[in-house]
């Protein structure tokens, strides 16, 4: 199985907290379109895509901690964000983010990589390449691929029902 993702870059530092990537205080609603509207606000800097499809973020040390994860990762989906990557992430949202179908890297990435710049992500080969150079990482498992090719572990495990 080869799966491959490719994006556009969305920069972002360390310490985001799932709260800073989806304010949900007060909006209770499940509507992706108002979901990916409050993308980011959290942040405060109106530079970050609110509902840009296609993007792939790469950010520092810390990406999703707190509470809050799964909002976070729909309103992320919501909006067309392709993949993450980071140093590291909050473990909740790592592994929310698998369950939910959202590719997500550990890596730490060069630091003249720039936003808006297209990169490509082998999830299967365990490479990201981007404008100038490459970067290796621990390749995905077939069976995280198939719940990433899924949409989600539900949907995974659904199919594999259903196929028998």
């Amino acid at each position: 199985m080869n799966m491959i993702i490719t994006g556009r870059t969305v920069l972002l530092g360390d310490n985001i907290s799932a709260r800073m990537i989806y304010p949900d205080e007060g909006n209770k609603s499940l509507n992706p379109a108002e979901m990916a509207a409050l993308l980011f606000n959290g942040i405060g800097d109106t530079d970050h895509p609110r509902s840009n499809v296609d993007d792939i973020i790469v950010a520092g040390r810390n990406f999703g901690i707190g509470d809050n994860s799964l909002p976070a990762i729909m309103a992320l989906q919501a909006a067309g964000i392709r993949g993450i990557i980071a140093v590291s992430f909050g473990r909740y949202f790592f592994r929310r983010a698998i369950n939910h179908g959202l590719p997500i890297i550990e890596a730490e990435m060069p630091g003249g990589l720039a936003g808006g710049q297209q990169i490509e992500i082998n999830l299967s080969g365990g490479k990201i390449s981007f404008p100038g150079g490459e970067k290796f990482f621990q390749p995905y498992p077939d069976f995280i691929l198939r719940i990433i090719e899924a949409g989600g572990l539900i949907p995974s495990v659904t199919a594999g029902v259903s196929r028998r």
